[in-house]
């Protein structure tokens, strides 16, 4: 069952711009199971067919808010993750297989493990929760994580605006 359509996501970024995806990459990388590509594709496009988006503020929100979004997650799973993971996590929709495959590849490939689960639909969502529940070094998260997400943002941004006049 689809909770959204793509005519009703369409409707929400005309109708509310930028703010639509501040609030919906802020959410998906504070670690709540969003389709950040999916709205950063649509936005995107949008900007191709000359809505009134810009595709240069788009892309410059999608960095700060999926950085800013991420470290919240950090901060969060710093603070308490394992706890607020196993608490809350059915209601995210995550089962443990997927916590333990988030732990597992970030537990493995450290940083750059930061850097490649941005382009990873389900560890993007987990990336800040669990590398601050492992603990890992903040600074070293940081730079790996903006790292991450000014390519993640680039390609994104990227497809949807040079594919956006080509989509129904």
């Amino acid at each position: 069952m689809h909770l959204v359509s793509l005519a009703r996501l369409t409707h929400i970024f005309i109708q509310y711009g930028y703010l639509a995806v501040f609030i919906g990459l802020l959410a998906e990388g504070a670690g709540i199971p969003l389709p950040g590509e999916t709205l950063l594709l649509i936005a995107s496009a949008l900007a191709s067919r000359r809505t009134g988006l810009n595709i240069g503020w788009i892309a410059l929100i999608a960095f700060c808010t999926t950085s800013a979004g991420d470290n919240i997650g950090f901060y969060v799973g710093r603070s308490g993750g394992q706890a607020l993971l196993d608490r809350y996590r059915r209601k995210l929709h995550l089962g443990p297989r997927s916590l333990q495959r988030g732990q597992d590849f970030i537990t493995k490939h450290g940083a750059l493990g930061v850097f490649c689960a941005r382009f990873i639909a389900g560890l993007r969502v987990l990336n800040g929760l669990v590398a601050g529940s492992l603990r890992m070094n903040w600074p070293r998260f940081f730079l790996f994580d903006i790292l991450g997400a000014a390519c993640w943002v680039t390609l994104i941004c990227g497809i949807g605006y040079s594919f956006g006049d080509r989509l129904p």
